[in-house]
């Protein structure tokens, strides 16, 4: 966004075959998807018969495109559960032009109508407790609308909540609507269609950083596996774990239940081994690698478990009998 404000952001639109390069993209979710034991479809057509039907070639900037795939992609696995992930590619008609679709369906969490007309604002974010992550800086959408209107194109939602979302990209063929200084026109037989053809190079890729976070949250699924056990805790269940919390007398000084090694620096002291840790303190915190990092730094001296959110962590202490000695929460 700050390169969109800026005027930094140079797109160069080139001839895509873009059902082949799509093909490759969204290949890269196979292997997520089968670890969250999810349905994964690829509806898009053969590279070749997609290209002879086309009117018009289609011209992407493929660093923007590929943003576009990785953050819907991405999105579907984060609040599915159950069911599938779908991804298609087809052709339809808006306002008498030719236009490609990017379809993703999944059958998530879905979302309410009262936040579909805001979802596209920047740092507009819904606080959900289905999801697979919680962090997050409510941008991912609104990007995504800022790089299909740079195609010349835009976003469509359609949700229902329990039942699943729907986004789709669509944008022109040809090159009319494009500022014609930022078109590269190449000679035949130059059509690009993979990923390698990324005019930027960085550490990390878009792809690097979309799987990377997806491995956070295959190592985070909930101990528990019915999601529905977190989201069906009523009030009486909060109040009674609360209760619970409040018997634990945890302003008395953790020291008296821990070892003698554990008063010494954990940096230093030699690794214990299970039957050493007598103490369990409970990790609260919503942001992934906050928790990675203190539950890597004290597990070496006492038990330790991890949560999201207080929600999260009502639950496991309900649902494994747990009675932590300190509950290490984030300030909310």
């Amino acid at each position: 966004f700050s390169r969109v404000e800026a005027g930094r952001l140079e797109a160069r639109y080139c001839e895509t075959n873009i059902a082949k390069h799509t093909l490759e993209l969204v290949s890269n979710f196979e292997s997520m998807a089968k670890s969250f034991g999810l349905n994964f479809i690829i509806d898009i057509p053969n590279h070749q018969e997609f290209e002879r039907k086309l009117k018009q070639k289609v011209f992407l900037d493929l660093d923007l495109y590929e943003k576009i795939v990785f953050n819907l992609c991405s999105n579907a696995f984060k609040y599915t559960w159950r069911g599938s992930v779908t991804v298609r590619l087809y052709t339809d008609i808006k306002e008498l032009k030719e236009v490609v679709v990017f379809e993703v369906e999944d059958t998530g969490v879905g979302i309410s109508p009262e936040h579909l007309s805001n979802l596209f604002q920047r740092f507009y974010r819904i606080e959900s407790h289905q999801a697979r992550s919680h962090e997050g800086t409510g941008i991912g959408l609104a990007l995504v609308k800022e790089l299909a209107t740079r195609h010349g194109g835009d976003i469509e939602v359609e949700s229902h909540v329990d039942v699943g979302s729907k986004f789709k990209i669509w944008m022109p063929t040809g090159y009319d609507h494009l500022p014609l200084k930022n078109v590269i026109i190449e000679s035949s037989g130059d059509m690009h269609d993979g990923i390698g053809d990324n005019r930027e190079k960085h550490l990390y890729s878009s792809l690097d950083l979309y799987l990377d976070e997806s491995k956070h949250w295959i190592q985070d699924e909930p101990k528990f596996n019915d999601i529905s056990i977190q989201q069906n805790i009523t009030l009486a269940d909060e109040q009674t774990a609360i209760k619970s919390l409040q018997s634990l007398n945890l302003s008395s000084p953790i020291t008296d239940s821990i070892t003698s090694t554990s008063r010494t620096s954990p940096f230093l002291s030699e690794k214990c081994t299970d039957s050493d840790k007598s103490a369990l303190i409970l990790i609260v915190d919503d942001n992934t690698d906050m928790r990675n990092y203190l539950s890597n730094v004290l597990k070496t001296e006492f038990k330790v478990q991890c949560a999201t959110d207080g929600r999260d962590a009502l639950g496991i202490i309900q649902n494994k009998k747990i009675h932590p000695d300190l509950v290490l929460s984030g300030m909310y």
